[in-house]
């Protein structure tokens, strides 16, 4: 109401002014609620189960199954695989010699 006189008792340039500045701000509006509705669908499924953002093992568990596995003197090295989101997963050999406590 008060843009709507604005608007009715200005004089032209400023009613272009108030004009470009209301919607401008309805633009601004419009594109910050849909950016925030698009990003919580993701935010939502995304927290929703508290467990889903710890995937792997715990690292204190995979190190000591490391260790043990170089205490047996079955390998004298390590191969890892890690999850593959893009491809080929990729694979990384280290020496049981570089594990420490």
């Amino acid at each position: 109401m008060i843009l709507g006189l604005a608007v009715a008792t200005q004089a032209r340039q400023c009613r272009v002014f108030v004009v470009a500045a209301v919607a401008t701000g309805l633009v601004f509006t419009f594109v910050v609620a849909a950016l925030v509705a698009v990003l919580a669908v993701g935010w939502v499924s995304d927290f929703r189960y508290p467990v889903s953002h710890n995937r792997g093992p715990a690292w204190a568990l995979t190190v000591n199954t490391w260790l043990h596995h170089c205490q047996l003197g079955q390998d004298t090295s390590i191969t890892v695989t890690s999850g593959a989101w893009f491809g080929k997963a990729p694979v990384t050999t280290f020496s049981c010699s570089s594990l420490r406590r």
